[in-house]
């Protein structure tokens, strides 16, 4: 393959963040979401030499540190396509020694998992969903939760231009979030194939002359229901396998409905597990709220500080220029007028400083009430 064209081609993923290069490794990882995507990520980043201490949840969306793997501005040696040399990014091939990998997932369990993760659980990235009457109610037995997710899928199935469907990557094409166009894998695994992806990442390491780290992908972001034949029921598989149509076309001969229709029932356990998680999604969301307001008040203060400093400025400019003219009046019954006036144009001055930082007082009271 000429190296012009493979560069223009990567080219055009630019700043795709799901897209992690380690040029030093040879190797390419396309993220998809909820394949094991959080262990997944944390498995490149120690390849990369990414500090992986600098990942905090801080006061995003996310539940643990853990989930601020996903934050990829705090990501400093995986590349995004666009800041990789061009000279290397035209011979990113496989043919040419590079480990370019994803891993898919059957969309029954993925979609599932998703739904169960970000919606049902509350979290704090999706509360802007909460009035939609795709939303999940709240119940937290086995059929309030089936009826939840089969009108979630009802809306889907009814809206090809669903948000979720359009920008959010849990609930995306795979196939789409691949980058087909522009990529050439050098094999796609299924989730089921995670021990195969690590023999396979571990020997192009030792290929490479690198010293291979442990890779053990510890499971993350896990959900206590699995997907089972309850909540797929043959109506629910249906509308599901017509979303996601071009994933079954690609890649659907890797996936057995078995594996869900023979799954285990829910037990009370898991559905008190749920609920916990849902609870504590709640809450989670009401503290970032709490802080982001906490933030925007210190960012507003700081402002009303800064325009308060500039207007004392101003004032000292303003007094120094005045008892200039002050002294260079002082002879006179007319140099006595002048100083009256100033000395009152003075006093006025002040008052309006004074006036000032007080409105900016109360309403800082106000907000703080």
């Amino acid at each position: 393959m000429s190296a012009t064209v493979a560069e223009d081609r990567l080219a055009g993923l630019g700043q795709d963040p799901r897209v992690y290069v380690l040029p030093d490794a040879r190797v390419v990882f396309t993220a998809l979401n909820n394949p094991a995507c959080t262990s997944l990520k944390w498995m490149i980043a120690q390849v990369a030499g990414e500090d992986l201490g600098s990942f905090k949840a801080g006061i995003g969306t996310y539940t643990t540190d853990r989930e601020a793997i996903h934050n990829r501005q705090l990501w400093k040696r995986a590349l995004t396509m666009d800041l990789v040399q061009p000279a290397i990014r035209g011979g990113i091939h496989p043919d040419n020694g590079w480990l370019i990998f994803a891993v898919v997932r059957d969309p029954h369990s993925r979609t599932f998992s998703a739904w169960q993760n970000k919606l049902l659980f509350n979290n704090a990235g999706y509360a802007k969903w909460r009035g939609e009457p795709w939303y999940p109610r709240g119940g937290f037995d086995t059929g309030a939760i089936v009826d939840d997710f089969a009108r979630f899928v009802d809306a889907l199935d009814a809206d090809p231009d669903h948000p979720l469907l359009l920008n959010d990557n849990h609930f995306r094409s795979q196939t789409m979030l691949l980058r087909l166009d522009h990529l050439t894998y050098s094999r796609i695994y299924d989730i089921s194939e995670i021990a195969a992806a690590l023999d396979d990442i571990q020997g192009h390491l030792g290929a490479q002359g690198i010293a291979a780290p442990a890779l053990p992908v510890e499971r993350a972001n896990d959900t206590p229901l699995p997907a089972n034949a309850a909540v797929i029921d043959p109506a629910i598989r249906g509308k599901i396998e017509r979303i996601y149509a071009e994933d079954f076309r690609r890649f659907g001969d890797r996936w057995e409905f078995t594996a869900i229709a023979d799954a285990r029932t829910w037990t009370a356990a898991d559905l008190d597990q749920a609920s916990l998680r849902a609870t504590l999604g709640h809450r989670i969301t009401e503290l970032r709220e709490l802080a982001l307001t906490h933030r925007r008040k210190a960012e507003k203060d700081h402002a009303t500080a800064l325009e308060l400093r500039e207007l004392g400025e101003r004032l000292q400019a303003r007094n120094a220029e005045l008892e200039f003219k002050l002294r260079s009046n002082r002879d006179g019954p007319r140099g006595r007028v002048r100083r009256g006036a100033m000395r009152r144009r003075l006093r006025r001055l002040s008052v309006t400083l004074g006036l000032r930082r007080a409105r900016s007082e109360r309403k800082d009271d106000g907000a703080a009430s």
